[in-house]
């Protein structure tokens, strides 16, 4: 195996417990990661949850645990391997009973399977819970009323009388002031005293 698979992640309500599973050579893989996500099943103490083994000697296996906890005591057992990738010349077993005991944040013990003629010690720590779901954020106290009014709305200038929408400019055809008008006159005039001729 070139590289250990991905860790298993929190979930609401369930515990996540990371650690080492230690067999005995050569028969046993003797440096086993760990990675066990176990959350509230039906009955007291009862547990269910997913169990994740990797080994860069072995290979990589899941499997389907379940138990309950008797005070500090936890007792599990597998119901399945869900997915297995052992590597050449390697096997998986089912684990019949883990019998482990805990010390704060501590588990340790150990399991054994029959299929296998294997008794391992094991040791986790717990490492995780899954974070509460996330909200909505609230706005910020100090924001005033003018701050969650809508803005403004724009305002245009509108050009000057007679200048049309280029602004202050000059366009083909036509000219400003009252000079058109005089000129007009002046051409009208011109006009009349050649027809008197």
């Amino acid at each position: 195996m070139a590289a250990y698979p991905p860790e298993l992640t929190p979930q609401p309500g369930c515990t996540l417990w990371r650690g080492m599973v230690s067999g005995k050579p050569p028969e046993h893989d003797p440096s086993v990661r760990v990675i066990v996500r176990l959350c509230p099943a039906s009955g007291p103490g009862a547990v269910s949850g997913t169990l994740q083994w990797s080994s860069k000697l072995s290979g990589y296996n899941v499997r389907v645990v379940s138990g309950a906890w008797r005070d500090e005591h936890l007792e599990l057992h597998d119901d399945a391997v869900t997915e297995e990738h052992p590597e050449p010349g390697w096997r998986f077993c089912a684990i019949d009973h883990y019998d482990l005991d805990r010390h704060g944040d501590e588990l340790d013990g150990s399991y054994d399977s029959k299929a296998c003629h294997d008794h391992s010690a094991v040791k986790l720590t717990r490492v995780a819970d899954a974070p509460p779901p996330a909200s909505a954020p609230e706005p910020p106290k100090s924001a005033q009323p003018a701050d969650l009014a809508p803005p403004p709305a724009p305002t245009t200038s509108q050009p000057p009388p007679g200048k049309g929408p280029c602004g202050g400019c000059t366009l083909p055809g036509h000219a400003d002031g009252p000079w058109p008008l005089a000129a007009a006159f002046a051409l009208a005039l011109a006009a009349r005293r050649i027809a008197r001729r």
